[in-house]
């Protein structure tokens, strides 16, 4: 078997503030409730809603946001304009494994609840 090519991306509106987006954002995770985490561990973790520990839930998710924001300029990530969004993306050649860091981390900023991602206009 070969490899596969991987990217996980996710956009922001091109008017939005990047500093606003992230304050905007972490300035809601503590009002998340544990059924907002559940999509988000059953699709980075495959884990159900009862081993999700509220406070390391909320946690991860500030973690993520904080990293996600400041990977936007390293040289595994890349950008593209399109229809008045930024596209951040990042990926590679996969042969099971991830093709960059800022991969991982850009799979779970975009799969974190969708009250977070719509708090930083991310698309």
């Amino acid at each position: 078997m070969g490899a596969d090519l991987v990217v996980a991306y996710f956009g922001i509106k091109k008017e939005q503030d990047l500093q606003q987006a992230k304050e905007k954002m972490m300035s809601i995770v503590d009002e998340l409730s544990k059924e907002d985490f559940s999509d988000y561990f059953d699709s980075i973790y495959s884990d159900d809603i009862e081993n999700i520990d509220l406070d390391e839930a909320r946690e991860e998710a500030k973690e993520v946001i904080e990293r996600t924001f400041e990977t936007l300029d390293y040289r595994d990530v890349t950008s593209i304009e399109h229809k008045g969004d930024i596209i951040y993306l990042s990926g590679g050649m996969s042969w099971g494994d991830s093709p960059t860091d800022s991969y991982d981390l850009f799979r779970k900023f975009s799969s974190l609840p969708e009250k977070l991602l719509k708090a930083g206009n991310i698309c």
